[in-house]
């Protein structure tokens, strides 16, 4: 018979070797492998690794029994993420990255809080580094913080506005029973934006939340920011994560499945949800330019429109629904909203 664990760490392996002893070290400071200090299991799911992740992940379960292996051909990190919270026996699950970093202490003060004040979600802040950056800071253990919210989801939601929650999963921690009693799962279907959809849904299910200031997660930066072809890249990268089509229609089918439950304001903001993804991309492009025009433009826009996320409305949303201040925002609606006007600035907006 196993002891009540408090909580699973759930971590995806994808040909991390190089990153694996740093992972293990900051399990230990998170007191992960000590029982006195937190009564935790790591579960690690090999993705199909190809190099000597899979070896390095043995041969730490053989020193410490906390942690459990588990493998798959290689299908995506939501997928590995899916079999890790179906195999997790903790009260909480806590999803980290394989090339991240968390602050010491960072966990069992969060989980802490989760217990003090019997929460379903703890969510806590993040800070975006380099490489460079990482190393030269000092990575001081978590200081006791303001509790900042404390209410349901929905209030969370309008706490933000909408998108002022970050929809990095290793922010937050959640109580393990409340994804199962709603089937909380990362949907197969989006590979693209996966978390996004899992953090959104998380929220439409009304969980008690709670949020602390502190900084518990360092999320490092690994793309080289030394050329504007790497910058410009690496925006395309993100702008495309934006606005994956899977991805807009499952918001479409959420929609669809809980608009009658749903508060009519936060009904609002879900139904606008694949048209910010689509305005997303698009001022992406309009800022960083582009090289490939007539491949990349007239392929995406193509395919919102099929995926009924393109055009956007020209009625700019209210401010009360998402934090889009000021003149420019507006300026940049109206222009996304107008194709022809939008495919003659970015024509004209060539990266070179």
């Amino acid at each position: 018979m196993h002891i009540d664990i408090e909580l699973s760490i759930i971590i995806p392996l994808y040909n991390c070797e190089k990153y694996f002893r740093r992972t293990l070290e900051c399990l230990r400071g998170q007191g992960v492998f000590d029982a006195e200090k937190m009564r935790a299991e790591v579960i690690m799911v090999n993705d199909g690794s190809t190099d000597a992740t899979l070896a390095l992940a043995e041969d730490a379960a053989n020193e410490y029994p906390q942690i459990r292996i588990f493998s798959q051909p290689n299908s995506g990190q939501h997928i590995a993420r899916n079999l890790g919270i179906d195999n997790a026996r903790g009260k909480y699950v806590y999803m980290m990255d394989n090339d991240d970093v968390i602050v010491d202490g960072a966990l069992r003060y969060a989980l802490d809080k989760a217990e003090e004040y019997d929460i379903d979600v703890v969510h806590f802040d993040y800070s975006y580094v380099t490489e460079e950056e990482l190393n030269n800071s000092r990575r001081n253990p978590v200081k006791e913080s303001a509790v900042k919210f404390n209410g349901s989801g929905y209030d969370y939601i309008e706490y933000t506005n909408g998108i002022g929650f970050h929809y990095g999963l290793w922010t937050y921690i959640i109580r393990r029973d409340f994804l199962d009693s709603h089937k909380l799962r990362f949907p197969e279907a989006v590979r693209w934006g996966e978390d996004y959809a899992f953090v959104w849904s998380l929220f439409l299910r009304n969980p008690s939340t709670l949020y602390l200031d502190f900084v518990g997660y360092y999320w490092i930066r690994h793309e080289s920011s030394d050329s504007h072809k790497a910058q410009t890249d690496y925006a395309h990268r993100k702008a495309r994560k934006l606005c994956c089509h899977d991805l807009a229609l499952f918001f479409r089918r959420e929609q669809e499945a809980l608009s009658d439950k749903l508060p009519a304001n936060i009904n609002e903001r879900v139904k606008y949800l694949p048209w910010i993804q689509a305005f997303a991309y698009w001022g992406m492009l309009l800022r960083c330019g582009i090289e490939d025009y007539d491949k990349e433009v007239g392929r995406t826009m193509g395919a919102q429109i099929d995926a009924g996320i393109y055009p956007i409305p020209f009625r700019f949303p209210s401010a009360k629904f998402y934090d889009m201040r000021g003149l420019k925002f507006r300026l940049m609606w109206h222009i996304i909203s107008t194709p022809i006007l939008l495919k003659s600035i970015l024509k004209y907006r060539r990266s070179k």
